[in-house]
């Protein structure tokens, strides 16, 4: 009879997991499809991108643009630690002044960051939204990121901040 509650408690606890996991994907991907409708609504013409460097090409008129999504967890704070090593710090809520415990580095976007082109301008999305978005300077400085500053060549945004794509000007290529 215990093993009986030991294994139906186990199978409880697997299903239970998996119904979070599911529901917290179809959280990044609802965010994601969010993101691509309100593209589409401002005149953006949305390709996957067949080069495998990034995630979309963005097309309207002459401006283009290689989007790559970077996975965070919620309430996180994104680092920029150098042009090919982003770092996310998490599990410290949206409490202000409450430390990060856990952090870790974001694999993959070293080809993406490395990418040099003149074709199109390189835009990270992270998603979900971060608490914020840091960059060093140097081994003392840090400076917030918003979706006007250039990092390395590239642009870095939250899922929700579409000023980037609402406010073109010719200099940001």
């Amino acid at each position: 009879m215990k093993t009986f509650i030991i294994i139906l408690i186990i199978i409880i606890g697997i299903v239970f997991l998996s119904f979070i996991i599911k529901k917290l994907m179809n959280n990044v991907k609802s965010d994601i499809e969010t993101f691509k409708d309100e593209l589409i609504k401002l005149g953006y013409q949305i390709k996957n991108d067949e080069n495998r460097i990034g995630d979309l090409i963005l097309i309207k008129g002459d401006e283009k643009y290689l989007i790559k999504f970077l996975k965070s967890e919620r309430f996180a704070e994104v680092s920029i630690n150098n042009k090919t090593t982003f770092e996310i710090k998490y599990g410290g809520n949206n409490d202000p002044g409450k430390p990060h415990p856990f952090h870790k580095f974001v694999s993959g976007m070293s080809t993406f960051m490395n990418y040099e082109t003149t074709e199109f301008t390189k835009v990270v999305v992270v998603t979900p939204k971060p608490k914020k978005i840091v960059m060093w300077i140097n081994e003392n400085e840090i400076i917030f990121v918003k979706s006007d500053t250039k990092v390395y060549g590239s642009r870095i945004i939250s899922i929700n901040d579409l000023s980037l794509f609402k406010n073109i000007k010719d200099d940001d290529k």
